[in-house]
């Protein structure tokens, strides 16, 4: 993508409109398609990994997860 501005720092307003609007359920993306179940456990391992690198305890990961802090320490544990 090239972005022309007619002002010498390129600011958010000189951005297209769908990038500006970019709804926050697009930061996935799909390269392929593969089955359903193990595109769930890729996105549930890579999830888990960048909540346990922000959140020091169990309790907050589920919290930010939003699911049970008994669930979160069993599926961490399968790892």
């Amino acid at each position: 993508m090239v972005v022309l501005s007619p002002q010498s720092l390129i600011g958010v307003e000189s951005l297209p409109e769908a990038l500006i609007t970019a709804d926050a359920g697009e930061v996935v993306h799909v390269n392929e398609i593969i089955p359903l179940k193990e595109a769930q456990k890729i996105l549930e391992k890579k999830l888990l990994a960048m909540a346990r690198k922000k959140f020091k305890t169990t309790t907050a990961i589920a919290e930010a997860l939003g699911i049970n802090q008994s669930t979160v320490s069993r599926k961490l544990s399968k790892k």
